[in-house]
């Protein structure tokens, strides 16, 4: 029987079928080189059963290239992994991860094909060796996409007729930068697409869109634009913003709609070679790559939008692809952080797909100059951090986390080892061993979610901020404002939490939630808004951070702001610095707070609201101003709780869920990760006591240690330092 891979709901979550059995999602790919035979057997020995097997275009980290200006593509180095690891076992899956850049070769001899930057002068850009290359193909050439095409067929025929056809799991079809479909540039400082192709494909979006030429003139405020006169917004009109950080509807709607197009465009190519994929695997294979990282660089700045990554919404509703891929973020994993996810798990996998992340976290082994070779002062003009783990101790603790993230939010992961040997240890393999041994088990678990608080996060509002590369999201004033740094506290407030999209508020599961925070809901359409009124009720609490509701399709204005919150305001359009300083602490929402406490960064923002709204309570002011910034409105069955800045203060957010109904789990700063059969705890201090929603007994998962049994609460053992438990919890029959 042929095989027959799916992604099908389990257990609350979603989980990979082969011919209708489950397996686990735990895997392995060696990224750099042709990888040690001795590197594959350890992750084998560990009870690893999924590896991906790299394969290019061209590289200059590998030593064949695969798609040569002369004959034929070259598989033999794909097919030279799957041999080494069959030889290992008989009992692996396999997945191709395919890069998909361009041969010098042929950016020589299609020229007019490539991306065109906005500093390029019309001319495209030489081939260079190595990563800061940037004579790419337009994503929008239908040229490339033919002939890449074709390479892709002849690929999946050659997998599919070889030895291996049958523990083949999927195809992963990764480019941009970093294989990472991050547009062409972006991640060299570049801003992308000023090529023919693109100029083309833009008119045409333009023309889907508008549908004539009197409604494009209409929405830009140019009388004289046409479908065939429409232009590429330059880079400065895509920086400038006539609303200080935003974008004016009137006066920016060119800029606003090109950025849109080139996150469509991106997510249409990827979608576009998955589609080559299930029909030349008759749908038989699962597809997938990373993408939409609408968890990492999105907020009050957002250079997700010059990475080309807000169409993560076109991806879940496609049924060309079947898994989308982010890594634990750079900002967050280090020991004690949360480790976030890039993409909201809950929205993914109520889409039927799967969620399918890289691990990539450089342990105690990992080389001195790998480890920090993305480390930059916080001054400088990126911040990204790999926090490299110090101890093998520290190095169990931070991928148990990230093993418990994962399989608690019913993810799929793979460990990632760039350089050779990051896991060569006992203490690593031994803990992924265990940790194989509980994915099997967990597979018979209940998954569904236990969170009474959902984050919700927009894919169209960063359109709506002026353009920003992530080489301008600097100093850390600025970094601290992004999503998984903003949000950071939110995972330590004690309890678990959930991520959805905007686009997903109407589904039925959202009434379950006792507090949903709106981390950048900038700007809404008018159905989006009335989703978010139909959640107004129940003894519901709404956080609303920044420039919340200010947006509509017309204009931008406090009482936008005012009809989504439901509090009053006014705007503030002058720069100041987003800083608030908390003045009531006998509220009950700061009543936890220990010292005097400031909310925000110091980066220079406007505009910014002011509440201006005497039925509401003030909680702090604007540091320059003086005037309200944060501030809280009962409205009988629902509560608006509004904030100028992300309110990234755990004994804020805890008061928040408790005074909201919320079970607190854990009363410290410490990351909770949970679900109907697990709890995760992740620390870096001393234990203190876990509450349970009811009597449970409780175990380690590990030790095999009872720790508790029909308890209501109990205390982890262990001392001071950086641990994380993972248990299994059992409901005491009634």
């Amino acid at each position: 029987m042929a095989t027959e891979v799916k992604v099908v709901p389990h257990q609350g979550r979603t989980a990979i079928s082969v011919n209708g059995q489950l397996i686990p999602g735990m895997s392995f790919v060696y990224s750099a080189g042709e990888g040690r035979s001795d590197t594959y057997r350890e992750m084998v020995d560990a009870g690893v059963k999924i590896f991906l097997c790299m394969w290019n275009f061209h590289c200059s980290n590998y030593s064949r290239m695969g798609w040569p200006e002369s004959g034929e593509p070259d598989f033999r180095a794909l097919c030279d992994r799957m041999d080494r690891l069959a030889s290992l076992s008989e009992d692996l899956w396999f997945i191709p991860r395919i890069y998909l850049d361009t041969p010098h070769w042929w950016a020589r001899r299609c020229p007019g094909e490539l991306v065109l930057y906005s500093d390029s002068n019309g001319t495209p850009p030489e081939p260079t060796e190595g990563h800061g290359n940037l004579a790419e193909a337009s994503m929008a050439s239908l040229r490339w996409r033919e002939d890449v095409s074709e390479v892709i067929r002849r690929l999946v025929s050659y997998v599919e007729n070889g030895p291996y056809a049958d523990r083949v799991l999927g195809y992963m079809l990764n480019s941009g930068g970093s294989e990472e479909w991050v547009y062409w540039g972006a991640q060299h400082g570049r801003v992308p697409d000023y090529s023919l192709p693109a100029l083309r494909a833009f008119r045409e979006w333009l023309r889907e869109k508008y549908r004539d030429d009197g409604c494009l003139a209409m929405a830009w405020n140019m009388a004289s634009v046409t479908f065939e006169s429409a232009r590429i917004p330059e880079e400065h009109e895509r920086r400038l913003s006539h609303k200080g950080l935003l974008r004016d509807p009137a006066l920016d709607r060119p800029a606003v709609d090109y950025d849109t197009f080139l996150s469509e465009l991106c997510a249409g190519t990827l979608l576009h070679f998955c589609r080559v994929v299930k029909e030349a695997t008759q749908r038989r294979r699962l597809t997938g790559s990373f993408y939409g990282y609408l968890l990492w660089q999105t907020g009050m700045l957002n250079s997700v939008v010059n990475n080309a990554h807000t169409g993560l919404r076109k991806l879940l509703e496609s049924p060309d692809i079947d898994f989308v891929t982010g890594i634990t973020s750079y900002d967050n994993r280090e020991p004690g952080g949360p480790g976030s996810f890039m993409l909201p798990a809950e929205s993914v996998q109520a889409a039927g797909k799967l969620l399918f992340n890289e691990v990539d976290l450089r342990t105690h082994l990992t080389p001195g100059t790998v480890a920090a070779k993305f480390e930059t002062d916080r001054s400088g003009p990126m911040v990204l951090n790999t926090w490299p783990l110090n101890t093998a101790a520290e190095s169990v603790a931070v991928y148990r986390r990230e093993f418990a993230h994962h399989l608690i939010h019913g993810a799929a992961w793979w460990y990632c080892d760039t350089e050779e040997g990051w896991y060569s240890c006992p203490e690593l393999l031994d803990e992924f061993r265990a940790q194989s041994a509980v994915a099997r088990r967990a597979l018979d678990w209940d998954m569904g979610s236990v969170a009474e608080v959902a984050a919700v996060v927009s894919g169209q509002s960063p359109a709506w901020h002026r353009l920003c590369r992530m080489h301008d999201v600097a100093p850390r004033e600025l970094t601290d404002l992004q999503c998984d740094r903003a949000t950071s506290n939110l995972y330590r407030a004690g309890l678990p939490i959930d991520w959805w999209m905007m686009e997903d508020l109407g589904l039925e599961e959202l009434r379950r939630y006792k507090v949903i925070y709106f981390h950048n809901a900038t700007f809404l359409s008018d159905a989006e808004r009335v989703l978010v009124d139909g959640l107004k009720g129940d003894g519901r609490t709404l956080i609303f951070v920044g420039q919340a509701g200010l947006l509509s399709q017309n204009a931008c204005s406090a009482d936008n702001a005012a009809s989504l919150t439901g509090i009053r305001f006014r705007l503030h359009e002058q720069r100041q610095p987003a800083l608030i300083d908390i003045l009531d602490y006998e509220d009950d929402l700061t009543a936890d707070c220990r010292a005097a406490t400031t909310l925000g960064t110091g980066a220079l923002l406007s505009p910014c609201l002011e509440a201006d709204d005497a039925g509401s309570r003030i909680l702090g002011v604007w540091r320059l101003t003086g005037r309200p910034a944060a501030c809280v409105k009962e409205f009988g069955n629902w509560r608006s709780v509004f904030f100028g800045v992300p309110p990234n203060n755990t004994p804020i957010l805890r008061a928040i869920a408790r005074t909201a109904g919320c079970h607190v789990w854990y009363e410290a700063d410490a990351v909770v990760f949970a679900n109907r059969s697990l709890l995760a705890l992740h620390r870096n201090n001393y234990p203190y006591r876990v509450y349970l929603p009811r009597p449970m007994t409780v175990t380690d998962l590990f030790s095999g240690t009872t720790v508790a049994r029909d308890a209501l609460s109990f205390v982890p053992p262990g001392t001071w330092g950086t641990v994380t438990d993972l248990w299994r919890l059992q409901a005491v029959a009634q």
